[in-house]
Parts: C-alpha cells; sequence; structure tokens
C-alpha cells in the first residue's frame, strides 16, 4: 500500500481529493511493463501490459482525462528523486517471477522548482529509455504494485489513434514553489536486483540498484509543451535512432 509522506501546504487539497477518488471496493494489482515489440510504438518498454490493465480496471482503477502531459527533461520544473535508492528489498527470492516478484518499496520525493503546482498528476510511462542500469533490466519484468484506494489511476495519451495505450497516474495535488511532496512507490520485480554492495550480512545487508521509471506529469491548469506528450515521441524515437548507429 501507498504510504504518503507530504508537506504541510499540500497535504488538505490532495487528502480531499483522494477521498472522492476512491473506489470503496479496490483491491491492490501488479502491472507490469509492455515489453512486446509488436506493440503500438514498434519497441517494448512503453506503456503497460493490456492484460494486467483490464485487470487494474477491474480491481477499480479508472481512466481520467487526458489534460495533457508535460516533461522536465532538463530538470528545471520539477525534481523527481528516490530518496532510499541503492535499496535492500523487502523480499528478495531466489528465482524472482512474475508469481513471486522482488518487493522494494521506493520513496520518491517530487519539489517545485520553477512555480506552484495547483492540481499536479504524476504520469508513470513505463521503464526509463535512459535507465542508468542500462540492459540490466528486462522492461517485461518491471512491475508495480498499485490501489486505487491510494489514488491511482490510467490514462491513455491517444484514445483514438492509440487505443489500448495507458499510463498509470497518481495525484500529488497542490504543490508550491519550494515544496516537496515524497511517495513510496511498491516496485515488483521479476528477475534478480543489480547488486551495488554485497555488506556484511545480517547486520550489513546487501543493496541494489533499482530499475528507473520513465515518468512525466500533468496539471489542469499548465500548458503542455509542444502540445501534450508530443515531447515524449520524437525524443524517445531519436533515443532508438542513436542506439541504432
Amino acid at each position: 500500500m501507498l504510504n504518503w509522506t507530504l508537506r504541510p501546504l499540500c497535504a488538505v487539497a490532495f487528502a480531499a481529493s483522494l477521498g472522492l477518488a476512491a473506489p470503496s471496493l479496490a483491491v491492490s494489482v501488479t502491472l507490469f511493463v509492455d515489453d512486446d515489440p509488436a506493440n503500438a510504438f514498434g519497441v517494448g518498454a512503453f506503456g503497460w501490459e493490456p492484460a494486467d490493465v483490464a485487470n487494474a480496471m477491474a480491481a477499480g482503477l479508472v481512466e481520467g482525462p487526458n489534460t495533457g502531459f508535460f516533461s522536465d527533461d532538463e530538470g528545471t520544473r520539477i525534481m523527481a528523486e528516490v530518496l532510499n535508492n541503492p535499496i535492500t528489498p523487502d523480499s528478495n527470492p531466489t528465482m524472482p517471477s512474475k508469481g513471486d516478484p522482488v518487493m522494494a518499496t521506493a520513496l520518491f520525493q517530487f519539489t517545485a522548482l520553477d512555480q506552484d503546482y495547483e492540481d499536479l498528476t504524476l504520469v508513470v510511462l513505463g521503464k526509463s529509455p535512459v535507465d542508468p542500469t542500462g540492459s540490466f533490466y528486462t522492461p517485461g519484468l518491471l512491475g508495480l504494485e498499485v490501489d486505487a484506494a491510494d489514488g491511482w489511476g490510467l490514462v491513455r495519451p491517444d484514445p483514438s489513434g492509440l487505443p489500448d495505450l495507458y499510463y498509470l497516474t497518481l495525484p500529488l495535488g497542490e504543490l508550491l514553489q519550494g515544496n516537496s511532496v515524497q511517495i513510496e512507490v511498491d516496485y515488483r520485480v521479476a528477475q534478480t536486483l543489480l547488486l551495488v554492495d554485497p555488506g556484511n550480512p545480517p547486520a550489513d545487508p546487501p543493496t541494489f540498484e533499482l530499475p528507473q521509471l520513465w515518468i512525466g506529469f500533468q496539471d489542469a491548469a499548465i500548458t503542455p509543451e509542444a502540445g501534450g506528450l508530443v515531447w515524449v515521441l520524437p525524443a524517445f524515437m531519436s533515443l532508438l535512432a542513436i542506439r541504432r548507429r
């Protein structure tokens, strides 16, 4: 389950919006990244597995409106940090699988740098194409456990042209310039994690590097750059072109 640690200025607004949005019968569900090379963009690591999306909807996740996404490629608008990575996972099976994945709770922090945000929403697209762990992690084995009761939802970037492509969303609420919001995100990874430090168990457990998520943001009060998700497509396709040279 998600645990929120909110700075005082944004706690009240978020709590109110969460209370309105949470279904009464929501249950946790795990979604894995869509790693099908024949998906909408001809590449994997983009969007969430369609069968998992269907299960998430059955578990109470609701599709919200697309108000236009914006990125922060230069890190000047909203600073995103994972405060406890490298991490000691909550569980670490010898042979991880989707049925028995590694469980790790990552503490994310988002800080507004450039302005106040009235109704900020986190958008999780999948595995980052510039993940510092490189190709160690298979995108289709990266999952998140989410619950509609915690505010998680879904959004489609292009319902008419790409009807099966969904992203995960999570409302962050009001975030004033200079303030931060922290959230715990429940990773579910169906492969061995990348070892950073073997430590000296049991007193000093080993630590691992988690795969990096691909994230954006949306806020109904903010005009997206270059028409919503257009920022994603050229950057992503350019990255592919560079890697194929």
